[in-house]
């Protein structure tokens, strides 16, 4: 075979025809795989809420391309963050951590700041689910703050829901709702139909606990809604049971019953293994209340399969107490032993007397099984030792009568104690409401002398041209058409000055619109002068609230944001004002600069005692959420409907009339 030789020249030719024509296309084919990666990645991003199998699938055809040592930073993080979010959807919260920690690696290095953020919101996801509060609180504090820097509705949402979440597992749901409202509000404003769902179904849970039943199904209803429009089966799933878990409160085990069978399919087909193991745990229960033994230990069994297969200690917990539970009224005093142990030896509670004692009968039950030979003479010792029991029962009743004695004497001690505290209770509303009137009445003077004063200053002296303006009339050598001219101008700047002083003392938008309408021009007023923008967000006002709540909640919208305009350097402020079947809130929140609310309370200005006169009238209450030093301020006001259908009876005379 002949073999040409290669002169320098040819060589170099080769080497440009090389690097003008195939280097060239290996680029063109790596900008091809990263735009291939794309499209796949949010492929298997928007999947991974309907079935992560199918997601995990999308992601396996890029598997390749991502680990190439040149390939995209970017996406090689993203891509550990849908690995991340997957492993989480199939509750292996450990494994789902790992593959957060390596994007979040990579986007620090970036300096990514919402995708860190969003990074540090899912860790602290999977830290809730794991029972370590602590940590979730850390992350989800630190994702608040980063969200809120961005100004990110979305991610300032979903913070303060797993935040309102800790809350609500440690049982303190008043402060559970008002994250899970403030996670609804950013939801709307975000325009996110998952996230406003999401709120919806967590304000359920609240209320539920909250004993408010109808608001419970009116949230977890609306919820099911947004997520049959989005065809989420997880949604769905979680919809369904949580309708079921309200009726299982109020003991209507049928319809509960109901709800979870619905919710079952949407967790099997999305293979959601801690929806499955809660919707199993949740109908054992329900089983055992309507005497369907056999039905409540197979969905109990299930329940305690999934959660140890996914190790989550809190399901093993509650699948061992359902089926001890079931094993025992089933008379199987065995195996309820054996699942109550399971249970106790994961409890976190301190060991304590019931503990022991539950323990004790249950083993007494079960040794009795095996002991039924010995019957006969245990009957015979119970004769021997009748009159050690009557030398007992002597004893027992004396150890009674002393307690009844304690009992009576703590009784008296208690009721001494009550009759104290209720009239140094009576002593102190006495005081307060002398505080809110001597309030009231400074407030009262001082808008008499700003309004003498604004008619003083105002129209005293335009009357006074008005009335020179007149007299030149008389001088037959003036010009009539100028001077009418000037005369009407002054005429309508009177009538500026009228509508605004009129304005300040009662809106007529608000007397003859009611208070969305009045707001919203109040909000207008404020944004017409390009400083402040005020956002208004109305729910459930399809009908007008009563005349003293209208008046009432204006006052104090007017009050708090008047305040924040001066002392606060706010830049946005958003108002909101919803009304469901058991009371009306209303919130305002800014980003103004915090202060201390002791500062407020005991202050020498009326401001406090003037709102808190204006909550007291429709019985409602106030609550200040504000850090000094830090930005954003919180206000949100709560009346119960029937509580202001009373003061409408019986505070009707002190009501405005101005």
């Amino acid at each position: 075979m002949h073999l040409m030789k290669i002169s320098p020249i040819s060589s170099s030719i080769f080497i440009w025809i090389f690097c003008s024509i195939i280097w060239p296309l290996r680029v063109n084919a790596q900008g091809g795989d990263s735009l291939r990666v794309a499209e796949l990645l949010g492929q298997a991003k928007s999947q991974m809420n309907q079935n992560a199998d199918v997601g995990f699938a999308y992601l396996d055809t890029i598997k390749t391309f991502v680990e190439k040592e040149n390939h995209n930073l970017y996406q090689k993080a993203d891509y550990h963050k849908v690995i991340g979010i997957g492993l989480f959807r199939k509750s292996n919260y450990d494994s789902s951590n790992y593959h957060y920690l390596r994007a979040l690696d990579i986007f620090e290095a970036g300096n990514y700041e919402l995708d860190m953020a969003k990074i540090a919101v899912n860790i602290s996801f999977n830290y809730n689910r794991l029972g370590k509060y602590d940590e979730t609180i850390e992350l989800a504090t630190k994702a608040l703050r980063m969200f809120e820097k961005l100004e990110d509705h979305k991610g300032v949402g979903i913070s303060s829901n797993i935040i309102g979440q800790v809350y609500f597992y440690n049982k303190d749901y008043d402060k559970a709702k008002v994250y899970f409202r403030k996670y609804l509000m950013n939801g709307i404003a975000a325009g996110d139909s998952t996230e406003i769902a999401g709120g919806y179904s967590n304000l359920g849970a609240a209320c539920n606990d909250l004993d408010q039943f109808d608001s419970a199904i009116y949230y977890n209803k609306q919820a099911l809604i947004i997520h049959q429009n989005l065809n989420n089966l997880y949604g769905l799933g979680n919809a369904y049971q949580n309708i079921g878990g309200n009726f299982q409160d109020r003991h209507l085990y049928d319809s509960a019953i109901f709800y979870y069978k619905k919710a079952l399919p949407y967790y099997l087909e999305t293979n959601h293994k801690t929806g499955l193991t809660e919707c199993y745990v949740n109908l054992a229960e329900c089983y055992i209340q309507t005497y369907n033994d056999n039905a409540a230990i197979e969905n109990a069994n299930k329940s305690l399969q999934i959660a140890q297969e996914i190790d989550e200690s809190f399901m093993i917990q509650e699948s061992a107490r359902i089926l001890s539970k079931a094993y025992e009224v089933t008379g199987n005093y065995r195996k309820s032993l054996e699942n109550f142990k399971l249970y106790d030896s994961l409890s976190t509670i301190v060991f304590n007397e019931e503990t022991r004692k539950n323990i004790e009968e249950i083993n007494v039950q079960y040794e009795t099984e095996k002991k039924e030979n010995q019957i006969a003479l245990q009957s015979a010792q119970l004769a021997e030792k009748e009159a050690q029991n009557e030398r007992k029962v002597t004893i027992i009743a004396g150890l009674v009568f002393g307690c009844l004695l304690l009992i009576v004497l703590f009784v008296m001690n208690r009721n001494l104690l009550l009759r104290k505290n209720k009239l140094l209770k009576q002593q102190a509303q006495i005081e307060l409401r002398e505080a809110q009137i001597e309030a009231t009445i400074s407030s009262q003077e001082k808008e008499r002398s700003r309004f003498a004063k604004d008619l003083h200053d105002g129209f005293g002296q335009m009357i006074t041209v008005l009335n020179l303006n007149l007299k030149s009339l008389e001088d037959q050598n003036n010009d009539r058409h100028k001077i009418f001219d000037a005369s009407s101008k002054i005429l309508d700047e009177m009538y500026r000055e009228l509508k605004g002083i009129c304005f300040n003392l009662m809106p007529q938008t608000l007397v003859k619109e009611g208070i969305s309408a009045a707001l919203n021009e109040f909000a207008l007023r404020i944004n017409n002068t390009g400083k402040v923008t005020v956002s208004t967000y109305f729910f459930g006002l399809e009908e007008r609230l009563t005349e003293v709540q209208e008046i009432s909640l204006y006052r104090i919208s007017q009050e708090w944001i008047n305040n924040a305009l001066k002392y606060s350097d706010v830049i946005q402020i958003s108002l909101s004002l919803t009304k469901d079947d058991d009371e009306i809130i209303l919130m305002i929140e800014d980003d103004g600069v915090g202060f201390d609310v002791e500062l407020l309370k005991n202050g020498k200005g009326n401001g406090w005692k003037n709102m808190n006169a204006r909550a007291n009238l429709i019985k409602g209450d106030l609550e200040v959420d504000t850090n000094p030093g830090i930005k954003g301020n919180t206000l949100i006001v709560t009346t119960s409907i029937v509580s202001s259908r009373e003061v409408i009876k019986t505070d009707t005379n002190t009501m405005e009339t101005v």
